[in-house]
């Protein structure tokens, strides 16, 4: 065999042959990078109608596009985020943030019926004793006692301090009443008018030997009162009141309760330090 021969490189039996009839067998259009693809027709799809080009142009910047398709294939330009943007938390302007609130949904309301409403009624009947007992003994209205016969009454009953009581006590039930009433800071009013009616149930039971419970001897109105100042406390005045949109007025919770346990140590406060006497003998 020939040295010449032997020194060639052994060429395959049979060579596969390119599908493609633009290209020379053997070969790969890829072979060398700048090397063109032979495709006839390049089509770009535009707004205003689909347009051919040939292939050989490279549409490389967006001045080999013609005149009236610059503007219809323009594709926008972004800058690259940098390390900053990526890694600090986006704020929103306040004005985009409160448009963007206003469309929120609120929740539905669960619908209450005519539960409102007689809160409203409970507490016209709660507040408005509060308040005519109040102008009695301050004023003397509806054969009231007055400031001075209520002093008497107290000093009788052996408290310390009765010409003071005999004024704290009246403005007290006359304010709890007003709030009550009103549905205005209801947890206070209701906390007022039970640390005063738990006082005047002492007083009450205190006046008389043996457990009475029925007027007019009895401990009946202290507490028919007390209690029904304690339920508003607990259930909320309602949306019909001046405290509507505040959360004690649906829901009342631990703030409620809170002060509605201070009113009952009120009471029992003033009992123990102003007359200290033993209401159950």
């Amino acid at each position: 065999m020939n040295d010449d021969a032997r020194d060639q490189p052994e060429q395959p039996a049979n060579p596969e042959k390119s599908s493609d009839p633009g290209v020379e067998s053997g070969s790969s259009p890829f072979d060398e990078p700048t090397e063109q693809i032979p495709v006839e027709h390049l089509q770009a799809q535009s707004g205003s109608g689909t347009l051919a080009f040939d292939r050989t142009q490279v549409l490389s910047t967006e001045a080999d596009l013609p005149e009236s398709e610059k503007a219809t294939v323009r594709l926008p330009m972004y800058d690259a985020p940098s390390y900053e943007d990526l890694t600090t938390a986006r704020r929103e302007p306040e004005s985009v943030v409160a448009e963007m609130d206003s469309h929120l949904e609120e929740p539905p309301q669960p619908k209450r019926g005519t539960i409102d409403l007689g809160l409203l009624l409970l507490r016209i009947a709660i507040g408005g004793v509060l308040i005519a007992h109040g102008l009695q003994k301050l004023f003397g209205w509806w054969n009231g006692p007055g400031i001075d016969g209520f002093r008497q009454v107290l000093v009788d009953a052996g408290y310390q301090h009765a010409h003071a009581l005999a004024i704290a006590g009246p403005v007290t039930e006359l304010v709890a009443g007003v709030l009550l009433v009103l549905g205005l800071l209801t947890p206070v009013g209701a906390a007022a008018a039970v640390g005063v009616m738990v006082n005047a149930w002492c007083f009450t039971q205190a006046a008389e030997p043996g457990f009475q419970f029925f007027v007019p001897k009895g401990v009946e109105y202290p507490t028919v009162v007390a209690l029904g100042a304690a339920a508003i406390a607990l259930t909320g005045p309602g949306r019909i009141a001046l405290d509507y949109g505040r959360k004690w007025a649906t829901r009342p919770f631990l703030g409620s309760l809170a002060l509605l346990v201070l009113g009952v140590a009120a009471g029992v406060a003033m009992w123990v330090v102003f007359n200290d006497a033993n209401p159950f003998r």
